[in-house]
């Protein structure tokens, strides 16, 4: 008989992945084991049901976060807490240690995708996309070409990993750009120059104590008011208020985004 692995996928989001993992763990696994991905049960207003994560072997948390409950929930079958990502922010990794369970994620293995996705935000702030969208619904003339040429300007990455180079790549090669990049190592100087001189600021650092509030408002008053900032890292890395405030008074150009500052993120409706 094939020993069974269990392997709970608690968030709500990414569920289409479900099936393709399972179909893959399917041809993957040797006939002594049978490994397969379930759903997490959830109540009507939407909180995880503990007692569905009971005989895990393995969580998987994508955008719910993981801590003490979930993993006493899931009982002593539990031997690790896989995050199909970069960042360990939705994994208490304390808890996990003092209850003696491995965790691990999977940094790089989405930094192209997450990369083209930064490039495709650049290009709707550059050439005002959401404008001229809306111009072409109302009918409106759209008359000259709106926004700035990339060529010759300057992108500044904050998180010089896997997905800030492989975005240097993409709009150095491919757009003409001028790039710069900082990380954990760089000096304040190098970091506030990069906000100073940087047309283009795109956010890649994982989300930490220290990398929380990264944009504030003094760095936010650092920058062109004729830049834009991007953050594709994750949402607490930008002040929510201080980026607020920059963008009602016109202090920088434009703020664009794909992560939320609570996540999983409610619906908008």
């Amino acid at each position: 008989m094939a020993k069974k692995v269990d392997i709970v996928w608690m968030s709500k989001g990414w569920l289409s992945l479900v099936p393709i993992f399972n179909r893959t763990l399917k041809k993957l696994c040797s006939p002594t084991i049978s490994a397969h991905i379930r759903v997490a049960e959830r109540t009507n207003d939407d909180k995880i049901i503990l007692s569905s994560l009971e005989g895990a072997h393995v969580l998987i948390p994508t955008m719910q976060q993981c801590g003490i409950d979930e993993l006493k929930a899931a009982g002593g079958n539990l031997q690790l807490v896989y995050q199909p990502a970069a960042g360990y922010d939705n994994i208490n990794v304390e808890d996990c240690r003092s209850f003696g369970v491995p965790f691990c994620n999977c940094p790089g293995k989405n930094a192209v995708s997450t990369a083209e996705g930064a490039a495709m935000l650049i290009l709707a702030m550059a050439r005002k996309l959401p404008e001229g969208i809306e111009k072409v619904r109302n009918e409106a003339t759209i008359g000259s070409p709106t926004g700035f040429v990339l060529r010759g300007k300057q992108l500044g990455v904050i998180g010089s990993g896997k997905i800030g180079k492989e975005l240097e790549n993409i709009c150095g090669n491919g757009f003409g750009m001028q790039t710069c990049s900082v990380n954990s190592r760089s000096s304040q100087a190098e970091v506030d120059y990069l906000l100073k001189t940087s047309d283009v600021v795109s956010l890649h650092c994982p989300l930490t104590e220290k990398t929380r509030g990264l944009i504030g408002e003094r760095e936010l008053a650092l920058m062109k008011k004729s830049a834009i900032l991007i953050n594709t890292a994750r949402g607490h890395v930008v002040d929510k208020e201080a980026v607020t405030r920059a963008l009602t008074d016109k202090q920088i150009k434009g703020y664009a985004t794909d992560v939320f500052w609570d996540e999983p993120a409610v619906s908008i409706g």
